[in-house]
């Protein structure tokens, strides 16, 4: 596959960003300008997504939105697979943000299928999670339900993320009156929080 160098100062950035050192990143990215990828395209796809995930954070949904549509464009035909699925997921989120339910499930599609593409089971998870949340919101707690199934057997080796995704889907099933799975799956997320002093979900399991 094609070999791509990247910047090192948006490497800098994405790595702050994946460390939810927002502000730091922010203050980084601030330093750097669109001119300056302007002769690399795959370089000026990966600054603008990192652009359109500061906007996100600080609320401006709909620049983000901008930013993340011309950085997919750029990326769409680069061996950056993974960086495309996080600019599709991202797009996903601000949608869903902005009450675009439609515009959120078409990218988180998009995106699952990205990272599905590459064996990144951590994207997956984090697509499946998200169009959980999109279906919930429509009441359709069977495809939620659904996409939280396939989660969980990606996370069966995290012990932290299965007690996650499996109180998750004690929720849903109390929508579909699935009165005892519901309980089971409950019950061993309590059983995980009461272990781990994890007190805020304990009590909302």
């Amino acid at each position: 596959s094609q070999k791509v160098t990247l910047d090192n100062r948006l490497l800098s950035v994405e790595e702050l960003f994946r460390q939810r050192r927002k502000n730091v990143a922010l203050e980084e990215l601030s330093l750097l300008s669109e001119a300056d990828f302007e002769a690399k395209p795959y370089e000026l796809g990966l600054y603008l997504s990192l652009r359109a995930e500061g906007q996100r954070y600080k609320g401006d949904y709909r620049s983000a939105i901008e930013d993340w549509l011309r950085s997919a464009k750029l990326l769409a035909t680069s061996p950056l697979n993974i960086r495309f699925g996080r600019v599709q997921l991202g797009l996903s989120r601000a949608y869903h943000a902005l009450g675009d339910l439609r515009g959120a499930e078409i990218r988180g599609r998009d995106a699952l299928a990205a990272f599905r593409r590459v064996n990144d089971d951590s994207g997956v998870v984090e697509s499946l999670n998200n169009l959980a949340r999109v279906a919930f919101i429509r009441c359709d707690y069977t495809s939620a339900i659904s996409y939280l199934e396939d989660a969980l057997v990606l996370v069966k080796d995290d012990e932290r993320l299965t007690a996650t995704v499996t109180c998750n889907l004690g929720r849903l099933r109390i929508h579909t009156g699935q009165w005892e799975q519901a309980e089971q799956e409950l019950s061993s997320a309590i059983q995980y929080d009461a272990s781990n002093n994890q007190e805020v979900p304990l009590a909302a399991n």
